[in-house]
């Protein structure tokens, strides 16, 4: 017969470039709605104290709900949150400053511990220069602590040696599957005559 593990987390290990000791288990915020705050409440009870949540999930309800679960008895210093927007290579640091400040509405917090470029799957989206004009922007006013990128699209591997080769992010979320990659494909189709 096979337990479940019941306990919670295990341990916290720093995350990326940060200082931050995240749990072993994290809380991706993507399906949460109205009156689900107790979900919230119940993972830190577990120990878990990193939230994974996007403007885009639940179009913005998932936020909503996070910062409600959070907003009470110092519940928000417990926790490290994790916000991401889904971005255009022309989109501009005041539109992307809009955005966090619309994020941070709804979260109910002043800051984010991580912001980040959201579903790159393009290289043009992650060299956008106004990332950066609004990531500095951004942290002297002390909404946001640390950037990153996010991704599981087909051209992840371009984009993430491209933040790296540039020193942009302090951490990344990716999707792990190197199928997922188009020029996989293309290695091993290259030799057959359609």
């Amino acid at each position: 017969m096979v337990h479940a593990n019941t306990e919670g987390v295990k341990s916290y290990h720093r995350l990326g470039r940060t200082e931050l000791k995240i749990s072993d288990i994290s809380f991706g915020t993507t399906r949460l709605r109205s009156g689900t705050e107790n979900l919230v409440h119940h993972a830190m009870d577990k120990g878990i104290n990193y939230f994974d949540s996007a403007e885009s999930y639940a179009r913005g309800q998932s936020e909503v709900v996070l910062g409600n679960a959070l907003k009470d008895d110092g519940k928000r210093q417990q926790v490290y949150i994790v916000s991401k927007a889904m971005l255009e290579p022309d989109t501009t640091a005041d539109e992307m400053m809009s955005r966090l400040d619309e994020s941070l509405t709804r979260l109910q917090t002043d800051y984010v511990d991580i912001y980040m470029n959201h579903a790159v799957n393009d290289v043009d989206v992650v060299a956008n220069p106004e990332w950066l004009v609004f990531t500095e922007k951004a942290k002297a006013q002390g909404k946001i602590r640390f950037t990153g990128i996010s991704g599981h699209g087909g051209y992840l591997i371009d984009c993430v040696d491209y933040a790296l080769d540039n020193d942009m992010i302090d951490v990344m979320l990716t999707a792990y599957n190197f199928g997922q990659d188009p020029k996989f494909y293309e290695g091993l189709t290259r030799a057959i005559d359609w």
